[in-house]
């Protein structure tokens, strides 16, 4: 796999494939759906993991893709979750390793399984990323420009400090559920942090977890405005889009504007992916909510794409909200 459609990163990189569902946001995962697509067919990592089970592939010819990209990308490991308790930790330090051989890309990792991820890298250490290195180190398959020699491939991993400045950690939070995950994202050390609310199946308050006032004296209890560090540096949300659109749940078009606005109060980027296949809308007539008995309260809210990605047909106050994170403005935020 190379170039992508999901909209936040430039690349799908792909090492590890397969995973398994564990919360009420994988029902309709995509990616369970990819080994029945006749593009993936012929490839037998997708074929391997077919039945969603937890089976794990490892492909360790893809590591040696960011050495061939020229030009800095960011990538996304979009058909794993590389904190499931069945990657092999050996393995997915070897694709540590390769992220950390190549900086000038900036790669994305999402997980719901925060717990493991957070051990992971609490555990991490820089000889540990060698030793995977050296267990894919190959002249004839590494990029020349890319190629050193061992003596020079352990002097860089000495000389390497952790956290990697251009890896991003992630949790997914599909409803207000699962917004413990972000308090074990707040626990591991990392360069950059985001939330990904997608497929986004309910309101869900970040606040807390933003630094957002919820109510003080000081404001006479309105809340909203900054009191403390946020946990994350960006925000995505969207609704859940899947092959057949009557299989999608529900994505209320003002859950997705709260998210927006606890952004803005929070001064994150956020970046609204999709309306979703099934978004819908409450009803107002005169700027007022429909709320007497009998009233029709929540109604579809019509798009032409089959997934709500075109951000033309996003609700005027929408447009604008697809917003990537300032890499660099975070990195030099964190090495001050």
């Amino acid at each position: 796999m190379g170039r992508t459609l999901i909209s936040w990163v430039s690349e799908a990189w792909n090492p590890i494939v397969g995973c398994s569902r564990i919360s009420p946001g994988c029902k309709n995962c995509y990616a369970a759906d990819l080994p029945l697509d006749p593009k993936f067919k012929k490839l037998w990592q997708y074929q391997a993991v077919k039945k969603w089970d937890g089976t794990i592939a490892f492909v360790k010819k893809e590591l040696y893709r960011p050495f061939r990209w020229r030009n800095p990308r960011t990538a996304f490991l979009s058909v794993t979750d590389i904190a499931h308790e069945n990657v092999k930790r050996h393995e997915l330090s070897q694709v540590l390793a390769v992220m950390a051989l190549t900086p000038t890309h900036i790669y994305k990792l999402l997980t719901k399984r925060p717990v493991e991820m957070r051990h992971y890298f609490q555990t991490l250490t820089t000889t540990e990323l060698f030793k995977a290195a050296l267990e894919f180190w190959d002249e004839d398959l590494i990029s020349k420009r890319a190629w050193r020699s061992v003596k020079e491939l352990e002097r860089y991993f000495a000389e390497l400090a952790l956290p990697l400045p251009n890896v991003w950690l992630g949790v997914s939070v599909e409803n207000q559920d699962y917004t413990w995950r972000i308090d074990e994202l707040r626990h591991i050390d990392a360069v950059g942090k985001f939330i990904s609310c997608e497929p986004l199946l309910s309101p869900v308050n970040l606040s807390s977890y933003l630094g957002i006032c919820p109510g003080c004296q000081s404001c006479d209890f309105r809340g909203g405005h900054r009191i403390g560090k946020s946990v994350a540096n960006w925000i995505i949300a969207g609704g859940e889009s899947t092959r057949k659109k009557s299989d999608s749940r529900p994505c209320n078009i003002d859950w997705l504007r709260s998210i927006v606005s606890q952004c803005r109060q929070a001064d994150i980027p956020p970046f609204v992916k999709q309306l979703g296949s099934n978004p819908v809308q409450f009803q107002y007539v005169q700027g007022n909510l429909l709320q007497s008995e009998g009233d029709n309260l929540i109604l579809p809210y019509k798009t032409k794409h089959r997934k709500g990605t075109d951000e033309n047909e996003f609700p005027i106050d929408l447009q604008g909200c697809q917003i990537l994170p300032d890499y660099h403005r975070v990195l030099a935020t964190v090495s001050s």
